[in-house]
């Protein structure tokens, strides 16, 4: 499926605008009205995202438990602010 999504999460780090998905503002209402009605009137557009979503999102996701830690701690890394002793 093709998907129109707001800007938060992943959206950025695995799904980016016109490649995989495409991608809105939180909160931009006119946005998601224009980028769902370009889907559904360009069919190349939609299977553009459609087939490249599924891959992107494959690649994205780690291959074994190590590689999963290390994007957990990352992750961790970049949301929690750093403790100053």
């Amino acid at each position: 499926a093709a998907i129109v999504t707001s800007n938060v999460g992943i959206v950025g780090d695995v799904l980016i605008d016109a490649q995989n998905a495409l991608v809105c503002p939180v909160g931009d209402t006119q946005c998601f009205i224009e980028k769902i009605s370009s889907l559904i009137e360009n069919p190349r557009l939609r299977e553009h995202i459609k087939a490249h979503v599924r891959e992107d999102v494959i690649a994205s996701l780690p291959q074994n438990k190590e590689a999963y830690l290390n994007q957990y701690k990352a992750l961790l890394e970049k949301i929690v602010p750093p403790q100053h002793a």
